[in-house]
């Protein structure tokens, strides 16, 4: 699956690299997906579960996939709301590092999702579509990665290059335990407030 990377600020890039998710860590996607799924599926989800399929026990990937589209056609991405800090920690952090967001989001969620982070006014110098593919696969690395998905943060504390994977804590995500060989690698944060204090602490 190929990636999709948008560049939009020519400025002269930060040393570090700091990756970070978009879904539920910068945009709050959470509510909308679960109201439309309700609606869809007529089911009720399982939020100790990160993957939206199975959360609500959908058993077909057609219908799945009928709903991505039809969140896509009918500009549900635009309704959610942005993680509350992740504005205001975005800009700040941008001092040091070069911000780039990687969402597994696809390449034909584009528009909207372009369209949001520029009306919410998003920093960002870089932004990744990455789909089905590992994002710690894709030929770049990252200094500092911030996550929602424990199996994903765990994998990135794995990598010789990224020095601290940063999980940003949900029901799906907060029983989740990590090996012995990444837990000095891994810091378990609840905002974004927690995350600028994180990297000031590591001195990231």
């Amino acid at each position: 699956m190929k990636t999709v990377t948008v560049l939009k600020n020519e400025r002269e890039k930060k040393q570090k690299r700091l990756g970070i998710d978009l879904d539920n860590v910068i945009a709050y996607v959470d509510p909308v997906v679960e109201r439309e799924m309700r609606k869809m599926f007529g089911t009720e989800p399982d939020r100790s579960i990160c993957n939206y399929k199975e959360r609500f026990g959908v058993s077909s990937f057609d219908d799945y996939q009928k709903f991505w589209d039809y969140f896509v056609e009918n500009k549900l991405w635009l309704e959610v709301e942005p993680v509350k800090g992740a504005k205001e920690a975005l800009k700040e952090l941008s001092k040091d590092y070069t911000i780039c967001i990687v969402t597994g989001r696809w390449h034909y969620d584009a528009p909207q999702t372009l369209e949001w982070l520029a009306r919410e006014n998003i920093y960002y110098d870089e932004l990744m579509f990455v789909a089905l593919r590992k994002k710690t696969q894709l030929g770049v690395t990252f200094d500092v990665f911030i996550e929602d998905n424990a199996k994903v943060a765990e994998e990135f504390a794995k990598q010789s290059w990224c020095s601290l994977s940063l999980l940003y804590l949900y029901p799906w995500n907060e029983s989740y335990t990590f090996g012995d060989d990444v837990k000095d690698k891994i810091v378990k944060v609840r905002d974004w407030g927690e995350i600028v204090k994180a990297l000031g602490e590591r001195g990231e």
